[in-house]
Order: structure tokens, then C-alpha cells, then sequence
């Protein structure tokens, strides 16, 4: 599929995302085309589209050349779009994910409390990690909240699931985060960008490390 298109695509499982930079009015023909061209190869493989489930979306302001097309059916345009769990808007602001992601977290948190009557620190901990924490950092090297409302709004459901432990509910924040041995969630968003950030210069880093060996041993 990938050598019969011009625009570049990503592809997983059974989806196809297909990207384009419209800067002018053929750059628009072009995608169109290469939408054409995408539909012509699944009609000769039967592999057809799920037209009702195509979108597009357009970062940034609208260029305003027109729709795009998919068999005669015009596809629908959207703000927000889910791309692998993740709500993408049009200006990757990430709201709309951060309050799904929040909605989400505080039902399962819900379920917890009326699930169980007492806590101590160890089910705490084991419950909070295995259903509350993943939904609240699945994905946030992506969507990570960079706006103090969307971070507050994240916080906020590790505030409440630490008041879950009975010992530690007129404690202050800071102090149950110490009593259960829990970073921020924002640490742990920091902690892992420079993971992410140290893994995507690795690379370069031994390259650099190569390429002086070689100039040292060259001078020699």
C-alpha cells in the first residue's frame, strides 16, 4: 500500500493514516489523489474501507481548498480525533484527552471505593497502580498536559485515591505521596521525558563517541 501514494502512512493493525503538508492548492489535488489511488487498491485486493469510519482532521488553521472524497462520499472532517487511545485535537492542546482521561480514572476510582470498605498502604498501592495510574499516564509523552488547569485536573485523582487510606486522610498531600511512597504525577512525567529524551540521544551520543575514537586514532 505504502509504494503506490506519494504521502507518507502509517499503518497498524487494521489502520491506515495517510499525511500530507497543504501549503497550496496542489498539495490538496495531491492528497485527494492519493486518497483515489488508496481506494483503487482496495477494491483490487477486497480489502475495501470502512467509509463510515474515515476522518480527517487538519492541524492548524483551515486552508480552505475544499473536502476530500472517498468513492463519491465526502469524508467526515473533525476536530478531535482518537488515534490509538489518544484524543488528538486540531491545535494539540490535548483538553479533550485530559478529560477523558480524568472521567475515566475517577469511575474506576469509584469502583474501588465501594469495592472495598478499608485500605492498608499495600492494597492501596497495588490496586492504584494496576488500574488507576496506568489510564492517568497511558501515553503522556504524547499528550502530556503542558496547561496548569489540564495538570491540576490530573492531580487531582491522586489526591482523592490517597484519601482512600483511612490512617492517612487528615494528612496533607505531600504527606501521604511520603507515607505511600508515591512521586507526583507530574515527577513522574518529567522523570519520564528525560527518559524519552536520553533514549532519542543515544543514537547521536554513540555516533559522537565513534566518530572522536576514529579522529583520535587517526591522529595517532
Amino acid at each position: 500500500m505504502p509504494l503506490i501514494v506519494n504521502s507518507p502512512i502509517f499503518q497498524f493493525a487494521d489502520d491506515v493514516k495517510m499525511f500530507r503538508t497543504i501549503r497550496t492548492v496542489d498539495d490538496f489535488c495531491q492528497l485527494q489523489q492519493d486518497i483515489n489511488l488508496l481506494f483503487a487498491w482496495s477494491k483490487k485486493w477486497q480489502l475495501k474501507f470502512n467509509i463510515s469510519k474515515c476522518n480527517w482532521l487538519h492541524l492548524g488553521k483551515p486552508h480552505g481548498f475544499g473536502e476530500y472524497v472517498i468513492d463519491g462520499t465526502t469524508i467526515t472532517s473533525c476536530d478531535v480525533l482518537r488515534d490509538l487511545g489518544i484524543m488528538i485535537d486540531n491545535q494539540l492542546k490535548f483538553h479533550d484527552h485530559t478529560t477523558t482521561v480524568a472521567k475515566k480514572a475517577n469511575r474506576l476510582l469509584a469502583v474501588i471505593h465501594k469495592t472495598f470498605q478499608n485500605f492498608d498502604h499495600a492494597t492501596f498501592i497495588n490496586l492504584y497502580k494496576s488500574y488507576i495510574r496506568p489510564v492517568l499516564e497511558y501515553g503522556n509523552i504524547i499528550w502530556g498536559p503542558q496547561y496548569i488547569l489540564d495538570q491540576e485536573q490530573i492531580e487531582k485523582i491522586q489526591r482523592r485515591a490517597t484519601k482512600l487510606v483511612q490512617d492517612l486522610q487528615n494528612c496533607t498531600y505531600n504527606d501521604r505521596l511520603t507515607a505511600l511512597n508515591l512521586p507526583s504525577l507530574k515527577y513522574r512525567r518529567w522523570h519520564g521525558d528525560m527518559i524519552m529524551f536520553y533514549q532519542l540521544l543515544q543514537p547521536f551520543q554513540s555516533r559522537y563517541i565513534r566518530f572522536v575514537y576514529y579522529c583520535n586514532f587517526i591522529n595517532n
